[in-house]
């Protein structure tokens, strides 16, 4: 008899929204904490390897693709009594041992809402949607890992100007099930620095008022798909952020594959702190949430999934 699937593990349909994948992960996942149900470390340990697949739309795909072909899935897990749980399950904490808080450090996502991000990009939704889901399962991993004590977020949404999305918040109170669709009230031109001038503002008033007693950062993440309709007054004022050492700024551009505009590309590099390590073209909405995980992870040497 073949075992239980994925979505049997997370008690959810095949036909699951992430939103219901991550709702019964974190429903399980409490259910399952050692506080709650001691004994319990191989149930929680197929919970976490079960949301590892499928909170990933690739690993996803490929694990639904084998229970179609009626094949024993690889990626099935086989929970066992005793022994560790495996490092993927300490790294995508669920609350079962809370790390200390021993740095501050908060990302401010600065995302493109102009008009050209509801052009279709990789997987058949649009830029715009990529986003808001890549955003989404980004502020997951955050919200559920060990190290959230040690990480904030904020999010502007710009286009020709800015607003403030989503203000300054602990991880571990940020709403990842919220809509972070950058076009939500913008879909106008492009101004980068609008955006920058927004996050320069929430980083210096963070790093204001962080306690001194803990190391302190800021990583602002720029994402634009486009031409900057001010060019040399975003070069600037990024310029002009970069002057603070506790500020880092990373940025991604959202092309279409065979469509990159070296122009676009070539000026959201010279934006980032470090063009080498702090600067992706990325086309999908999993390449962008792994470029949000790396960049907002600068320089604390923790791996968050």
């Amino acid at each position: 008899m073949p075992g239980p699937t994925h979505y049997d593990t997370l008690q959810v349909s095949r036909q699951a929204t992430g939103a219901e994948i991550r709702k019964a992960y974190r429903t399980l996942a409490r259910r399952y904490h050692p506080d709650v149900r001691p004994g319990a470390e191989a149930e929680l340990r197929a919970v976490i390897e079960a949301y590892a697949i499928l909170s990933s739309p690739d690993r996803r795909g490929r694990y639904d693709r084998e229970l179609a072909c009626g094949a024993a899935p690889s990626s099935t897990p086989h929970p066992t009594a005793g022994g560790d749980m495996p490092e993927r399950a300490r790294t995508m904490d669920v609350g079962v041992v809370q790390a200390p808080q021993t740095f501050s450090q908060l990302g401010i996502l600065v995302l493109d809402g102009s008009g050209s991000m509801g052009e279709m990009s990789e997987g058949k939704i649009t830029k715009a949607q990529a986003v808001n889901g890549g955003v989404r399962e980004m502020l997951t991993r955050f919200s559920v890992s060990r190290h959230k004590r040690n990480f904030s977020f904020a999010v502007v949404t710009f286009d020709g100007r800015a607003s403030v999305h989503t203000p300054l918040t602990p991880a571990a109170e940020i709403d990842d099930n919220a809509d972070y669709d950058p076009m939500r009230m913008h879909g106008g031109g492009t101004n980068i620095g609008a955006g920058l001038r927004e996050a320069k503002r929430i980083a210096e008033e963070f790093l204001h008022t962080a306690p001194e007693d803990i190391p302190s950062s800021v990583v602002i993440v720029v994402m634009s798909d486009g031409e900057d309709g001010d060019p040399s007054g975003s070069l600037r004022l990024a310029e002009e952020i970069k002057k603070n050492p506790s500020i880092t700024i990373c940025a991604t551009y959202f092309s279409q594959v065979g469509a990159v505009e070296p122009g676009a590309q070539e000026h959201l590099k010279a934006l980032a702190t470090s063009p080498a390590t702090g600067f992706k073209t990325i086309y999908d909405a999993e390449t962008l949430r792994k470029f949000f995980i790396a960049s907002v992870s600068t320089g604390t040497n923790l791996v968050i999934q």
